[in-house]
């Protein structure tokens, strides 16, 4: 994949990473902070966080392309070190406290991220399958 590709996808993974992160802070306010309202500040806050969300995404950057084991493979370390990152900076932000609220923060990243593997499966499925129309249609008029 070209460089300039992978930065496309990148920054188009950042705005669903955003989305999923909102609703996932609603699931979780809903669960722990029931009647607490949120600063305005806190947009920013997931602006940054959601940042931080998609920054370890360039571990599947490679100029040739990956085998389904080298996907998995680096789908798995990808999965952990987003999982580290976000504990961290969903610690030092203040978006939980304790073990238990870790927990279902880890659990709530681990959905996010599910959210985002399937838009991305499904947003890829869309491209190659208008890709082989356009294929088929070019084989039909040669």
């Amino acid at each position: 994949m070209e460089f300039k590709g992978f930065i496309h996808a990148l920054i188009r993974q950042y705005f669903v990473i955003y989305t999923g992160s909102m609703i996932a802070t609603f699931c979780f306010c809903q669960a722990f902070y029931q009647g607490e309202a949120l600063p305005v500040s806190y947009l920013a806050w997931m602006l940054l966080f959601s940042l931080c969300g998609t920054l370890p995404g360039i571990i599947f950057y490679s100029k040739k392309e990956l085998s389904p084991k080298q996907w998995m493979v680096r789908k798995g370390i990808h999965f952990v070190l987003l999982e580290c990152v976000l504990l961290t900076a969903g610690k030092v932000l203040g978006m939980y406290r304790g073990i238990k609220q870790g927990f279902w923060f880890a659990i709530t990243v681990l959905a996010v991220y599910a959210f985002v593997s399937v838009f991305g499966y499904w947003s890829e499925k869309k491209t190659a399958e208008a890709l082989n129309e356009k294929l088929k249609e070019r084989r039909e008029r040669s």
